[in-house]
C-alpha cells in the first residue's frame, strides 16, 4: 500500500485540507513468490562434551514451519562434518536466480581471527588447537560463498549458533559469540545475539531465539526485515536483555515468507479528503543522514557512497540523539543545526557509547573504518 499525502492550507484558515491518495497494489510477494523456495535446515545438540538442549528441536520445529510457507526442505540433524559439507554443496546445486535459499543452523558456533565457524558432532574430538577449525568445522563463510555463487534470486542465512565456546581446552583464547560475517550483498544474515555475545540455548522446548522465530514466521504481510526487528524486541524482552538478536541485509524489495491468500494483483486508488486542525508548530526534523541508524545496521554500500564530512556527519549524529555533548568547534557547530532536537546531557563519550543500542554501536565502529580508508 503507497499513502501519498498532499497538504493545501487556505491563508485564512486555522485548518489544512489533507489530500491522500491511498494507493493499494496487492501483490503476492512481488516475484519472490514465483520463485521456488529452497531451505538447508541443521541442527546438532548431542556433542560428546556441552550438549544441548534444543537445536534438534529447533531445526524440526523450523522444518514444519517452512514446509507449511512452501519451502522445499532438507533436514539434518546430529550431523558429522561430511555430511554437513555434502549437505551444503547438494544444496548450492539445487539453488539459481530463480529460487529463494534459506539456511539454517543451530548449534554450538565458534569465530576465530574474524571467522565463524559451525561445529559439526564428533569435532570435538578432532580439534585440539584454533588452527584446526578451518579443517574440522565448516566455516559459515563457506555456506555463503555457496549460496551466491549459485546466483540465487535471494539468499537468507539464520544462525542460532552463538552457544558458548565448546572447545575446553583453547577457550581462554577465543572471542566469545560470532563475528559478522562480510560480503552480504544481496543476501540476509540474521544472527541469534549480537557480534561476540552468547546466546541462551533456552529451558522450553526451542531456544528464545527460535522460539520468537517461528512465532512470527507465519503471520502474513510482514516484511522479513521488520519480522526480525520484532524477534529482536521480543528476545530482548524474554531474555530481560541479556541476548539481542540483530541482522544485516542488503536487499532489493520486501521478502515475505507469506503473505494474504485473498492478495490480488489488481491496483486501485482512494482519495481521501481530510479536515485536520493545524498543531503548535513545532522544529523541523534534521537532515540526518541515517534517520534509522538506531535500529538496524548500515550496509557497505550506504556508507561506500559518502564522502569523508558525510560519514563523520552519520557517526556524530548517532552521538548527537544520545545527548553527547560537542566540544569541539566543529561538533559545536553541528550541534547547533540540530535545535529543537538536541538535548545535551553528557560529556563522557565512553559512558554514552554504553548506553547505545547495538546496532548504534556497530553502525559507529563500521563509519570509523570508512573514515579511515
Amino acid at each position: 500500500m503507497d499513502i501519498r499525502r498532499f497538504t493545501h492550507m487556505s491563508p485564512s484558515s486555522p485548518f489544512k485540507i489533507i489530500v491522500l491518495l491511498v494507493f493499494f497494489t496487492l501483490v503476492q510477494n512481488g516475484h519472490a513468490k514465483d520463485r521456488e523456495r529452497v531451505a538447508l535446515i541443521i541442527g546438532n545438540a548431542a556433542y560428546q562434551s556441552q550438549s544441548l538442549a534444543n537445536p534438534v528441536n529447533d531445526a524440526t520445529d523450523m522444518t514444519k514451519a517452512l514446509r507449511k510457507l512452501g519451502f522445499q526442505v532438507t533436514l539434518l540433524t546430529d550431523t558429522d562434518h561430511e555430511r554437513m559439507e555434502t549437505a551444503i554443496r547438494d544444496f548450492g546445486d539445487r539453488l539459481n536466480r530463480n529460487t529463494v535459499g534459506l539456511f539454517y543452523y543451530s548449534g554450538h558456533g565458534i569465530q576465530h581471527e574474524g571467522n565463524n565457524y559451525l561445529v559439526p558432532i564428533g569435532s570435538m574430538k578432532r580439534v585440539s588447537a584454533p588452527e584446526h577449525l578451518r579443517f574440522k568445522t565448516v566455516d559459515a563463510g563457506y555456506v555463503l560463498g555457496v549460496m551466491r555463487q549459485s546466483g540465487s534470486g535471494l539468499n537468507v542465512i539464520i544462525l542460532d549458533a552463538c552457544r558458548d565456546n565448546p572447545f575446553q581446552s583453547f577457550s581462554r583464547s577465543m572471542t566469545r559469540g560470532l563475528a559478522r560475517i562480510p560480503g552480504a550483498e544481496g543476501t540476509l544474515i540474521a544472527y541469534s545475539t549480537a557480534p561476540g555475545k552468547v546466546a541462551l540455548d533456552g529451558h522450553g522446548r526451542n531456544s528464545p531465539y527460535t522460539r520468537q522465530l517461528l512465532s512470527l514466521i507465519d503471520q502474513p504481510n510482514i516484511p522479513v526485515e521488520l519480522l526480525l526487528k520484532k524477534v529482536r524486541s521480543q528476545v530482548k524482552a524474554e531474555t530481560n536483555g541479556k541476548q539481542s538478536p540483530w541482522y544485516e541485509a542488503s536487499l532489493d524489495g520486501d521478502f515475505y515468507f507469506t503473505r494474504d491468500e485473498q492478495a490480488s494483483s489488481i491496483e486501485t486508488t482512494r482519495v481521501v479528503i481530510v479536515e485536520e486542525r493545524l498543531p503548535a508548530p513545532m522544529h523541523p526534523q534534521p537532515p540526518w543522514i541515517f534517520p534509522d541508524s538506531t535500529e538496524r545496521l548500515l550496509t557497505n554500500r550506504e556508507l561506500s557512497r559518502l564522502n569523508k564530512g558525510e560519514l563523520w556527519k552519520a557517526r556524530n549524529e548517532i552521538f548527537a540523539r544520545r545527548g553527547y555533548i560537542f566540544e569541539t568547534d566543529r561538533g559545536k557547530a553541528f550541534a547547533h543545526t540540530l535545535a529543537g532536537w538536541y538535548h545535551p546531557r553528557s560529556k563522557d563519550s565512553s559512558a554514552v557509547y554504553q548506553e547505545m543500542s547495538d546496532f548504534e554501536q556497530q553502525n559507529i565502529q563500521k563509519i570509523k573504518s570508512y573514515e579511515r580508508k
